[in-house]
Order: C-alpha cells, then structure tokens, then sequence
C-alpha cells in the first residue's frame, strides 16, 4: 500500500482498535513533530495523532526547519541504514547552516563498529557520553614499565618494502602490482604522477584523457610482447574518468593473458567504493612486418593552402568546454582542407616513461575538432587500430583525415611521422562524439523538466545457487562474452537453443538457428519449430550486437521490433524469464562518453511487456564490458 495516500483509509478502524489503549503523558525532552512540523507535548500523542501520522503527508522539511531555527545542528538517524541525511543537509543548505550527521547504525559496517564510531563522532563534536555505559568502572589499570631509548638507527628494509614504498622501475601504469588472479597494476591519479592532469579539462571538471589509456595499452604491449611493432585493437573509452582533487583516487591496469585484452578501472580510496570501468582494448601480439614506406612531408605540406593560428584553435576549444593549459597546447603549426589536418607538434619536455605521451597524442585528437562546426566538445570513445612504430623525437607531425561524420560524431584516421616522413604511429578510425555544449551543461532549468532514474547502490548478494534455468533460448552472436556464456551453459548443461541473426531462415542443427528478427514469419517458424521443447528463459543479447551511429526513429524503432515481434509469438500461458542485456543503454555512473539511444527504449519497452504479458517476468542487465563478468549468476 502507498503510506500517506487515500489507499490507507482502509485500515483506519483497524488502527484505531489496536491503539485505542494509548495513554500518551507530558515529554520530558523537546518533541518535534514530522506530523505538525513543530514542537508537540507528549500528551498529544494519542490515536488521532498517530492516525494522521499514516495518512496526511510527512511535514519532514518544516520539522528540521523547526530544529534549525531553535539552533540544533547535531542530528543522530536511529535507525538500521541511514536514509534521511540528504534531506537534512539539503534543508539546512536552504537555510544557510551547516549540519552534523551521524547514524547509528550502517548496513554496511558490524553493528558494534558502526555504534563506536558514532559515539566517537559526536564527542569531537562536543558531546560528552556517559562513558560508564561504554566502559564499566571496577577495573584494573596497569602501569608499563619504563626504559631508556637507546637512540641508534637501525635501518632493514626489504627490497618488497623498497619497492612499495618507491615503485617499481618502468612505466608510471605498472607503479604497484596488486594480487589477482591475472596480471594487475594500481597507480595513485595525482598531480605527481600525472603532472598533466590538471591541463586537461572537459566542461569544467578535470578528466584523465583517453590518450592516456592509449599509453598505458602500448606500455603493456611492450612488457608482454618482443615485437617491436606494438598494436592495440578495439579500444573502447566508456565512462569519463572525472578525477577529484580532494579525494584518493587509484587507477587499476588489468591484463587477461588468454584473451589478450586490457582493461581499465578506478575507484576511490574509500569505505564501499566500487571499481568503475574506463577502458578496454586487446593487445595484438602476433609478428608483423614493419613500418610503412615514408611519407614525402614537402608533398603533403603542399596540398595545404588554409593556415591556422593554433592561439586561435585552443581560444575555439575553450569556448567548446575545452580548456587544455600548457601541457597540452602542444600544436605549434596547423593546415586544414575540408576534411584534412596537418599539424607539427612540439614534444620537447614532456614528463615520465611513454612510449607515446598522452599530450602528443591528445593534440592529434582535439586537432580532428578543428574540421568540425559547432560549440559541443567532443571525446574519443573508440579506436579500431593502433599501431606504434617508433618514439617521437624533438618534433612530430600528424596527419589526419575525416573518414565519417554525422551530426552528433566523427570517424578520423590519424598518422603520426617525423621530420624525414618516417611513420611513427598510426590511429586508424578514431571514433569522436560530441557532449552537451556549456550552455546545455549548465541549465538545471532544463533539467528540472524531465524524470530521470535514481540508481541506488546494493551490497553484493551472497554467493548462492542461482534460479534454476530450464531451458534457455540464447539471442546470441559472436562476442567473447557471450561465448563464455554459452560455455557455462553448457557445462551446467542447461538446454539451449541458440539464435543468430541473419537471413534467410536456416536451421543449422537441432540447437542452431538463423532468422530474421524483422520478419515475422521468422518467429512463428521458430516457435512452431521448437513446439514441446519447454524453456524457462529467453536471453535476449542482440543489443550488444547492434550498436550503431544510426539513431534515426526508423533504426530506434526497428530495434524495439526485433523483440515486440518475438514476444507476440510466444505462448505465455507459462511463466518465462525474459533477460535482455544492454550495454551503454542507460546513464548509470553519470559519466558514460555516450548513450546507445537504440538500446535505451528497451529499458521502457521492458515493463510494458511485463504489463501486457503478466507471465513474463522481466529483468535488464546493463553490462560494462568487463571481462571475467559472470552472466549466468546475473541471469
């Protein structure tokens, strides 16, 4: 039932039987009243009070308001997790006063823990406890013996504790291994480590560029691998790293040796943190020839007739949201066509162990801006190739070409070459997009006209048997993830059918086919076909398959059709278990570099298909990418 609706209305009579024996009295302490918003005598507190309490609705702010003015601002919440904190602080914001917080107990902490530091807390605050209740009197104190200091140094200090305490030799990303079942690294995200950080700032907020992530892919290619030539593949960025000076911030650098794939994360030194996903790529380890033939920079210097003042592209920048300082103002010439830059980069001074600095490669990407109309900044998001040949030297150049664009991204190759034309690097299709402009940024006028999901954070479950999974028809493709899956099924040998997308309508084998979502006949074959065969779950994949820069109504709506399509097919006199996964389909963190607007219906299509269809229960998993992720337990 909804509290403090008409809905409660009935059991009212209920309410006032079982609290007809109250027999309220006069308080002995201040009492104030969510109920009224103001102080009440404890004598009030009878029946109808109570009664208004369940239905007329919770005067919480005009009650803090109330304490507020009478000069409370030490504030305990009894109670098993704290709830009320915000609405306590944001109250005593609008009045222009500062409040103190403390909980009595946390869902989080042992209980015992949790009450300890709570009384700590309040007596930095001022409070004096009765200390007899914490600490009994009656017992017995020890005096420790006393001895001279001898005064002598005495240093032994193992190499591991050299090590912790220096870092270890070699690139900055490699600073600290950490225990993990497979290669793993930590590195503190501060200004010493990263000097450049505080040079790069996207919308206000200082952000670890993405060129940063390219460094650290090619820094462990380097380690794992012989090959003098170094490539990266499938570099995804997928959430904004926003770094916070006030606060202790790790990057983690994590290695799968059998899928050759590198990922990215941080989290905050800080009870209950999680880690959050960044970046991901694979590491491409293979022999391979060498670099290409040289470019003749005097030819292509000559197809150049357009000069910018690089003074006036950073000013252009900064009025996108862009604000780079010295570090990364690396540009020190600039040429453009429609669709082509050259710039000479200066590499002199650049701090710390790269093979590729991040501020020499971050020129390259925010020179693509300079082809681009339009106040949004914009951010890599993906790179399809990177291969590195050799170190910059004093300067460097780049070249780049716009190989696609639409209103909202672009798609950029980029090469890298000294000054006699010889390749040092090359970025293939290089995938940009664009974030809200400042004055979209910074219009909670805006924001206040739209509902937005509120994602509450949970405490991991308990390792527990999973639902059992009768039979599964699997929406599939081919993605390492998903074929981990399909492993795990097999092995709890669980039935399944595994769909592909494609056309015409095939059968493969007994568990194999091939349809086209789009056409309806599809489905009906497939369910006829499957007829008798039972199955708990259906797992519905293909989002993770289908992402595209295509976001017409026409793409969006063919996505929600591939599904509604299957659905209407099915004979739901049964329970079934329909799970779809999506990946970047929801904002999540806050700080995901972009959304996939043909996977966002889903999340609405979802409870309508539950709504129509009670016997189908419904669950989404938005994913990261991670590797290692377990999907059947989520399932």
């Amino acid at each position: 039932m909804a509290y403090h609706s008409p809905h409660m209305d009935l059991i009212e009579q209920e309410l006032a039987q079982s609290l007809a024996s109250l027999k309220p009295c006069n308080s002995r302490i201040p009492y104030y009243s969510t109920v009224t918003g103001d102080v009440l005598n404890g004598d009030l507190l009878d029946y109808g009070y109570w009664w208004n309490n369940v239905r007329q609705a919770v005067r919480f702010k005009h009650g803090i308001e109330k304490l507020l003015q009478n000069d409370f601002i030490n504030f305990i919440e009894i109670g098993p997790h704290p709830v009320l904190g915000h609405s306590v602080k944001e109250t005593a914001a609008a009045a222009g006063k500062r409040v103190n917080l403390v909980a009595s107990l946390n869902r989080k902490h042992p209980e015992s823990q949790s009450m300890s530091e709570s009384l700590a807390r309040l007596y930095t605050l001022g409070r004096n406890p009765d200390w007899r209740q914490v600490t009994p009197p009656g017992g017995r104190y020890i005096r420790i013996p006393t001895y001279p200091w001898q005064k002598e140094k005495f240093w032994a200090e193992p190499e591991a504790a050299v090590l912790d305490r220096l870092g270890y030799p070699g690139s900055i990303f490699f600073n600290n291994p950490i225990p993990s079942p497979h290669p793993a690294w930590s590195v503190e995200i501060n200004e010493h480590f990263f000097p450049f950080l505080p040079d790069h700032v996207v919308n206000g907020d200082i952000v670890f560029p993405g060129a940063a992530y390219v460094a650290a892919g090619l820094a462990l290619c380097e380690q794992v691998s012989n090959n003098k030539l170094l490539v990266l593949q499938d570099l995804l960025f997928s959430n904004i790293l926003k770094v916070e000076p006030g606060r202790l911030q790790f990057l983690s650098v994590d290695y799968h040796t059998e899928s050759q794939r590198y990922s990215i994360y941080s989290r905050f030194q800080e009870p209950g943190a999680e880690w959050s996903l960044h970046a991901a790529g694979i590491l491409l380890l293979s022999e391979f020839d060498g670099a290409p033939a040289p470019l003749d920079l005097d030819l292509l210097k000559s197809r150049f007739k357009n000069q910018i003042d690089p003074g006036d592209m950073y000013r252009m920048l900064s009025d996108r949201g862009l604000e780079y300082g010295q570090q990364f103002r690396r540009v020190r010439k600039l040429w453009t066509t429609d669709d082509e830059f050259l710039i000479r980069i200066d590499t002199e001074e650049t701090d710390g162990d790269y093979l590729l600095h991040p501020v020499i490669l971050d020129a390259c990407f925010h020179s693509v801006l300079t082809l681009v109309p339009g106040r949004n900044p914009y951010v890599p998001v993906s790179i399809d190739n990177v291969m590195y040949y050799a170190s910059t030297q004093r300067e460097c150049w780049c070249h780049g070409t716009i190989t696609n664009r639409t209103k909202s991204t672009i798609e950029a190759d980029l090469v890298l070459i000294d000054e006699e034309g010889s390749v040092l690097a090359e970025i293939s299709k290089s995938f940009y997009r664009a974030l809200p402009s400042i004055s979209e940024h910074d219009n909670p006028a805006a924001d206040e006209l739209f509902y937005r999901p509120d994602w509450l954070g949970i405490d991991p479950e308990p390792q527990q048997p999973p639902d059992v999974i009768s039979g599964c028809l699997l929406f599939t493709g081919d993605l390492p993830l998903l074929s981990g899956l399909e492993q795990e099924l097999q092995r709890r040998q669980v039935a399944t059918v595994r769909i592909t997308r494609g056309s015409p309508y095939e059968i493969n084998n007994d568990d194999c086919y091939q349809l086209d979502p789009l056409v309806t006949g599809d489905c009906d074959r497939l369910l006829q076909d499957l007829k008798g065969r039972g199955f708990s779950h259906i797992v519905y994949c293909w989002p993770l398959l289908q992402q595209s820069d295509d976001y017409s109504s026409e793409s969006i709506s063919s996505h929600c059709m591939q599904l509604i399509n299957l659905i209407q097919c099915l004979d739901t006199e049964n329970q079934i278990n329909l799970v779809i996964l999506t990946r970047l389909g929801e904002v999540v963190t806050g700080d995901e570099a972009f959304i996939d607007l043909n996977s966002s219906p889903l999340w609405g299509l979802a409870p309508l298909i539950e709504n129509e269809y009670p016997n189908i229960k419904y669950k989404i998993i938005e994913i990261d990418g991670s590797p290692g992720l377990d999907l059947y337990h989520l399932i």
